[in-house]
C-alpha cells in the first residue's frame, strides 16, 4: 500500500540576498560571561546604574527618603536580583 504512493516535490525555497549574512552587531557581541559577579562587578554595575538615573525624580526622591548611602544599597539589591534571577545562558 505504502510502495505506491509517490514522493511528493517539494519546492526549494530561495532565501533573500541577504538573509543568510549575520548582522555586524551580532558578531560584535561578547560571549556570555561564565563566572559568577563578584562584589567589585556588582559595584561597578551599581555605579553605572547610578550615573545613568541619578537626575532622575525617582532616584532624588529615594535619596531625600532614605539617604545616599541607603539609596545605594538599596539599588545593588536590585541590580543584583535581578543579575542572579536571569537563568545561565548554558541551561
Amino acid at each position: 500500500m505504502l510502495r505506491n504512493m509517490k514522493k511528493k516535490k517539494t519546492a526549494k525555497r530561495k532565501t533573500p540576498a541577504g538573509a543568510s549574512k549575520v548582522p555586524d552587531w551580532v558578531l560584535d557581541d561578547s560571549p556570555a560571561p561564565n563566572k559568577p559577579v563578584t562584589k567589585p562587578d556588582l559595584d561597578e554595575l551599581a555605579a553605572g546604574v547610578e550615573a545613568g538615573i541619578r537626575d532622575t525624580p525617582a532616584w532624588k526622591q529615594l535619596v531625600r527618603r532614605v539617604g545616599a548611602k541607603e539609596a545605594a544599597r538599596i539599588l545593588k539589591v536590585a541590580v543584583f536580583s535581578r543579575h542572579a534571577i536571569r537563568p545561565e545562558p548554558n541551561n
